[in-house]
């Protein structure tokens, strides 16, 4: 045999051997989809939010922070305590564990689209694919005209503790009366709020 013979016999096989390895890695590859497919079950896979018609965001505003607010309160607190008689000059110092939150009113839709793929076992896969947009409503400020969000919901601000330090604290009779109006006014229990007679 030449060499010429023995190079075209030598490229023939190779020829022939790298279909045949291609074909081999095809076969791989396919058998091992088919494994990941499911024979015969139902996968279903879901991406699914479900909110409800009345869903609002809430957000806490931090345009005003817990001192400032806890300042106002301390204010508006002495103005009315004052106003009690026998109980003189008052200083309320109160500390605040959270400011007040806002539940926004929101307009919501939502789409749902449902995909059904089988494979050539008969395997039945159901992708399923929600999406949702939430859209703040928004009101037109009568004299400012700027756009506000519709406040939904206040919650108030957590109250941790309430200190009192008034003149006619002294008399037990005005320390009672003391407490129980910070409680009505504030909302909270007797056990946060704490009142002392001032120095002379």
């Amino acid at each position: 045999m030449s060499e010429s013979g023995g190079n075209r016999i030598f490229n023939l096989l190779r020829g022939k051997f790298s279909w045949m390895i291609l074909l081999l890695l095809m076969g791989v590859v396919l058998l091992t989809l088919g494994n990941f497919l499911s024979h015969g079950k139902k996968e279903i896979t879901e991406n699914k939010e479900k909110p409800s018609n009345n869903e609002v965001i809430e957000k806490v505003v931090s345009d005003t922070s817990l001192p400032s607010i806890e300042g106002a309160l301390e204010k508006r607190l002495e103005g009315i305590l004052q106003q009690i008689e026998g109980v003189g000059k008052v200083s309320v110092t109160m500390i605040l564990g959270a400011g007040p939150e806002y539940r926004y009113a929101t307009n919501m839709s939502s789409n749902e689209r449902e995909t059904k793929e089988t494979d050539s076992g008969g395997g039945e896969r159901i992708t399923i694919e929600t999406t949702g947009d939430h859209q703040l409503v928004l009101t037109q400020a009568a004299m400012a005209g700027v756009q506000e969000p519709v406040v939904q919901r206040e919650i108030k601000p957590v109250i941790e503790g309430v200190l009192v330090v008034a003149e006619g604290a002294k008399n037990p009779i005005i320390k009672a009366e003391l407490t129980r109006t910070v409680q009505t006014l504030l909302g909270i229990r007797a056990n946060t709020v704490t009142v002392r007679p001032m120095q002379n």
